[in-house]
């Protein structure tokens, strides 16, 4: 009886020395090694390339776009909301404008429509 006490003891102890080991990041860079502006850019520009049909030239041109509005946007944490929110609503229409010399009028016509159904 002892024997099993024992043995039930120390796998218990070994399961929960095993899940303290777990290695945790707290780094504001993710695992990918990609600032985490360039990830949400590369992500916003698939997710464009899918809903608008982006050619390969299209989607350079916009990635170049959406990491130039997601870096600014990122050096807005820290501000008071109020100027934050509206430095990002610049940032976003600045976007918008280059974005429409990119795309094309049926593009931009369906970008807005979808960016629309977002906000």
């Amino acid at each position: 009886m002892k024997k099993i006490i024992i043995i039930a003891l120390l796998i218990a102890g070994t399961g929960t020395a095993f899940a303290q080991s777990h290695k945790t990041t707290t780094s504001a860079t993710p695992p990918s090694g990609r600032s985490i502006s360039e990830q949400r850019a590369t992500n916003e520009t698939e997710r464009m390339t899918m809903m608008l049909d982006l050619s390969k030239d299209q989607q350079t041109k916009v990635k170049a776009i959406n990491l130039a509005a997601m870096t600014e946007m990122e050096h807005l944490r820290g501000i008071s909301p109020e100027a934050g929110r509206d430095k990002a609503k610049g940032i976003m229409e600045q976007r918008d404008k280059q974005y429409k010399t990119v795309l094309t009028e049926a593009q931009y016509k369906k970008y807005e429509e979808l960016a629309g159904r977002r906000r």
